[in-house]
């Protein structure tokens, strides 16, 4: 009995809405937790999502190729969905070819690629809409560039029957950047030593 007392108290701690600093808390936290172990990116987009409230989200960590399964990390996005993301759809990804030219920087998708642009597109048509991801209210980001080449981004798609993404998710995402940028860094020194690679 009293085991279910406790869990019904922390579903209901759950429900209650996060204030602004408690959110970038459990944020800076996950992203901590990856920076230090890279078997921990999945927690920490699971995380995002649910601050998103059930948003896919796509993080790319470096920029992906066939047969490396650990560039991206993913939450709401099937796994099929990701092998096809790696080996086709990343080079069709329209924001990221738009944050070619851009610094660093959360925003709003419409502002890189404008909805009638991007529900023309092959990457729509074929990997969004497979997935019941819509096209309104998208964030995307570029974490991090080497030269004018988009080598970490972010995505956070809304999925269908999950509430809209607000300014507010943007104006969180921007202040968790750096400290995204420091974690994607941080995996990338290890990932040499983890692969015996140099």
């Amino acid at each position: 009995m009293e085991a279910e007392q406790v869990e019904e108290r922390r579903a209901r701690w759950h429900c209650r809405p996060l204030t602004e600093q408690q959110t970038m808390v459990r944020l800076i936290t996950a992203v901590s937790r990856a920076a230090a172990d890279p078997t921990q990116w999945g927690a920490c987009v699971s995380e995002m999502s649910a601050i998103l409230g059930g948003a896919a989200v796509l993080l790319t960590l470096r920029p992906p190729r066939r047969d490396d399964a650990d560039c991206i990390a993913a939450a709401g996005i099937a796994a099929p969905a990701i092998g096809t993301y790696v080996d086709t759809y990343y080079a069709q990804d329209p924001w990221v070819a738009r944050m070619a030219g851009q610094s660093p920087v959360i925003r709003f998708g419409y502002e890189l690629v404008p909805r009638w642009e991007l529900v023309q597109s092959g990457f729509y048509r074929e990997w969004m809409v497979p997935q019941d991801l819509l096209p309104d209210l998208s964030i995307n980001g570029l974490i991090l560039k080497h030269g004018t080449r988009p080598t970490a981004t972010l995505g956070a798609f809304r999925r269908r029957g999950t509430r809209v993404l607000q300014i507010e998710d943007v104006a969180v995402l921007r202040q968790l950047l750096p400290h995204l940028q420091r974690a994607v860094r941080a995996t990338r020194r290890q990932r040499p030593a983890a692969d015996g690679n140099s």
